[in-house]
């Protein structure tokens, strides 16, 4: 999983951060990647899919189901967009 977080830093490139603590990652975005966002799509349901594309990514990592949790997202009004994975 380490490796994952790793991976996933470096291809960033400081446009947001993975960080694991224990069991929980935590994914955090400063600017939305959402490729149907920059085509002009808006919709508060967009980011549910990026929890979703979260958790798909972790529970083929883990090889088991996860928890994702959207807690906060740029297209909602926050500074950032956050999702919290339990492994």
């Amino acid at each position: 999983m380490d490796a994952v977080v790793a991976m996933f830093n470096k291809a960033l490139r400081g446009q947001g951060t993975m960080v694991r603590e224990g069991d929980t990652v935590t994914l955090t975005y400063r600017k939305c990647f959402c490729p149907m966002q920059k085509e002009g799509l808006s919709s508060r349901t967009l980011c549910d899919c990026t929890r979703g594309w979260a958790k798909e990514v972790f529970e083929t990592a883990a090889g088991h189901p996860v928890q994702a949790e959207l807690v906060s997202s740029i297209n909602r009004g926050s500074d950032a967009c956050r999702i919290k994975v339990r492994l």
